[in-house]
C-alpha cells in the first residue's frame, strides 16, 4: 500500500517489508494472479488497516473508492504554474462521472481486504476508504500507489503522472525533480517528461543570465536525446524552448527590453525559429504552428511591436464600435416604448433569477435534426421578458445560427420558471438576456478537454465566452487581459484590450465580456459611480 507518496506494502501480520522482497516473491509466484503489488493486467490485493489512521476503527463496513491515474479530467496541472493543492483535492470530492469506482472490503482479523483488477494500460491507482459517513483520505492526499509492470518497475508514465499527487502532497521542489529524473532514465523515450523536467527548473528563476545558463544545458539534453531518437524529439526542444517565453511574457514583461533579457530574448526566438526549420513539415507537431508564431513576434522591436499592437487594437475597436452602435439602437427602442407597449426594465435592484439555474435550460433543449444534419452549432442569445410572476411574457432572439436552434432555444426558455425582479422590494417587469450553447459531438474536438479560467474578474464570465473552435483543433492555449470600465450603472462604456497571446482568444473574450450581465451584480453595481476593473481570461486544453 501506498500512503502519500512513500511506498510501504503491509503483510497480514503488520510487517512491513522492502518493496524489492516482495517483487522477488511475486516474480517467484507469477503463475499467480493475485499480487501485494498493483501490476498491470492482474489482480491487487489491497489491505487496510483502520487502526492506523483511527479514523474507521470501529465501522461495521468499509468500502475502497478509487480510480485509475487521476480522478477527473480536472486536474489542475501545477506543472504550468497554476492552480493550488486544494484544485488537485477537489478532483478527488468530485471526480468524473464512471471515473472513480466503489468496491467493499472484507474483514481479515484486524484489517480489512478487496481484490482489484488493474487495467493493462492504467499507471496509477489512487484511493481513499469510507463508511459511507466518514472517510480515510490519508490527510486530504488520497492514498496512491505506482502501477508496476512484470519487470517490477514502475509502467511508463506511473512517475510522471505521479507529479500531481506529489504536489498534493506538500512534497519539496527537489522530490518532484527527482521523480522526473528517475522516469526519464527508465524511459529516455517518454519525451514530454523531458519537457516537464526542465520546465521544472526554469521556472525556480527569473534570473536572465540563470535561464541562458539553463537553455545551453536543456540544449545539450536535447542534442543527445536528438541523436539517438531523430527527428521527433525536435518538437519537444522547441517545446521546452516554449516555456523559456511564457517566463518572459509572464515574469520578466516589465523588463523585457533590457540588454539581458533581449539577448535572451533573441537566443531563445532564434533557436525556436531554426529547430523549426530543421523539422520536416510532415514530423512536426500540430502545435509548433502557434509557437513559431509567437517566436516570430518575440523577435519584434519595441516599434514594431507596438505597431502591431495598435493595428490589432484597430481592428478590435472597429468590431467594438460596431457591437455598441447595434446595442446602442436596441437600447433606445427598449427606453422608448411604442405606445401601449409594455415597459420592461433592464437593471432593478434585484433581477430575476432562473429557478434552477441555466443548467435546467440546458436540460430542456433539444437539438433540432436539421442542425445536427447540417452541422449546425452555435450559442442562441435570446431575451427573454419575465412578468411580475416570473413567467416569460415573450421572446426576442438576438442571435440565431439558423438550423432551427433559435426554436429550441425560445421553446426551453418559455418553459422555464424566475424569481421575478424586484425595484424597491416590489415585483417589477425586466428583460433578461439568456446564452443557449448547441455543440455537436465532434470527436476530433470533444477528445480535448478544455478551460476557460477567470484569473481576475467575475467568476461566471467563462459561462459567457466560447473556445474558438480553430485553437480547440490546433491544441492552442493562452491568455487576455482586458480593462473594462463600467458606468454609474454598471453597464459598459468601454473595453480594452490590454495583452492578447492571440486574435482569437481576444475576439472571444471581447463577446463574452458584451454579453455578460454587470447589470445584474450588486458587486458592481453598488459603486454608483464609473468604475474600471481588470479581467484577465485564460484559455488552456488538458
Amino acid at each position: 500500500m501506498v500512503k502519500g507518496y512513500a511506498i510501504i506494502v503491509k503483510t497480514r501480520n503488520n510487517l512491513k517489508f522492502p518493496v524489492s522482497v516482495l517483487l522477488c516473491l511475486l516474480l517467484i509466484g507469477c503463475s499467480s494472479q493475485e499480487t501485494e503489488i498493483p501490476v498491470a493486467g492482474k489482480t491487487y490485493v489491497l489491505r487496510y488497516n483502520p487502526e492506523h489512521s483511527g479514523i474507521l476503527t470501529d465501522a461495521d463496513q468499509i468500502s475502497v473508492v478509487y480510480a485509475f491515474d487521476y480522478w477527473g479530467t480536472r486536474v489542475v496541472q501545477r506543472l504550468r504554474g497554476e492552480g493550488e493543492q486544494e484544485d488537485l483535492f477537489h478532483n478527488v470530492l468530485n471526480p468524473d462521472e464512471g471515473r472513480s469506482i466503489v468496491r467493499k472490503m472484507d474483514r481479515r482479523g484486524d484489517h480489512w481486504e478487496a481484490n482489484i483488477p488493474i487495467p493493462d494500460d492504467a499507471s496509477l491507482i489512487s484511493y481513499y476508504f469510507t463508511d459511507g459517513a466518514r472517510n480515510d483520505y490519508n490527510d486530504r492526499k488520497t492514498y496512491v500507489s505506482y502501477v508496476y509492470g512484470e519487470d517490477g518497475k514502475p509502467v511508463k508514465g506511473a512517475r510522471f503522472r505521479n507529479i500531481d499527487f506529489l504536489i498534493m502532497a506538500g512534497k519539496e521542489h527537489q522530490a518532484v525533480l527527482d521523480e522526473i529524473r528517475k522516469e526519464i532514465t527508465d524511459y529516455p523515450d517518454h519525451f514530454i517528461a523531458h519537457v516537464v523536467y526542465w520546465r521544472f527548473q526554469f521556472f525556480e528563476t527569473v534570473s536572465p543570465d540563470t535561464l541562458m545558463m539553463l537553455m545551453e544545458k536543456s540544449g545539450h539534453h536535447f542534442s543527445n536525446l536528438h541523436n539517438e531518437y531523430g527527428d521527433t524529439v525536435l518538437n519537444y526542444k522547441v517545446l521546452s524552448l516554449n516555456d523559456f517565453n511564457r517566463i518572459m511574457r509572464l515574469s520578466l514583461r516589465e523588463k523585457f527590453d533590457d540588454p539581458a533579457v533581449t539577448e535572451l530574448r533573441e537566443v531563445v526566438n532564434s533557436t525556436i525559429l531554426r529547430t523549426i526549420n530543421e523539422l520536416p513539415q510532415e514530423r512536426r507537431l500540430e502545435q509548433l504552428r502557434h509557437i513559431e508564431a509567437i517566436a516570430q513576434m518575440m523577435l519584434q522591436t519595441p516599434s514594431q511591436r507596438v505597431e502591431r499592437e495598435i493595428e490589432s487594437m484597430e481592428k478590435l475597436m472597429e468590431r467594438l464600435a460596431d457591437r455598441i452602435e447595434k446595442s446602442k439602437v436596441q437600447l433606445q427602442e427598449l427606453a422608448e416604448p411604442a405606445a401601449g407597449q409594455d415597459v420592461f426594465y433592464l437593471a432593478v435592484d434585484e433581477m430575476p433569477e432562473i429557478i434552477g439555474g441555466i443548467g435546467s435550460i440546458q436540460q430542456r433543449i433539444r437539438y433540432p435534426e436539421e442542425a445536427k444534419d447540417a452541422g449546425i452549432e452555435g450559442t442562441v442569445y435570446v431575451h427573454a421578458f419575465i412578468d411580475t410572476e416570473g413567467n416569460v411574457a415573450k421572446t426576442e432572439v438576438v442571435r440565431d445560427p439558423g438550423g432551427g436552434l433559435a426554436g429550441a432555444a425560445v421553446k426551453a426558455v418559455k418553459l422555464t420558471q424566475f424569481k421575478p425582479g424586484r425595484q424597491r422590494g416590489e415585483p417589477v417587469p425586466v428583460r433578461v438576456s439568456i446564452p443557449i450553447h448547441f455543440r455537436l459531438a465532434e470527436p476530433e474536438i470533444d477528445a480535448k478537454e478544455t478551460a476557460i479560467t477567470i484569473v481576475e474578474g467575475p467568476a461566471d464570465l467563462g459561462d459567457y465566452i466560447t473556445y474558438p473552435e480553430d485553437a480547440i483543433k490546433n491544441e492552442i492555449e493562452g491568455e487576455v487581459h482586458t480593462t473594462v470600465t463600467l458606468d454609474e450603472n454598471a453597464h459598459i462604456i468601454g473595453i480594452w484590450i490590454e495583452s492578447a497571446s492571440d486574435e482569437k482568444f481576444a475576439q472571444a473574450t471581447m463577446e463574452g465580456i458584451l454579453q455578460y450581465p454587470f447589470t445584474d451584480h450588486e458587486t458592481y453595481r453598488e459603486f454608483q459611480e464609473e468604475q474600471t476593473i481588470t479581467i484577465i481570461v485564460r484559455f488552456s486544453i488538458q
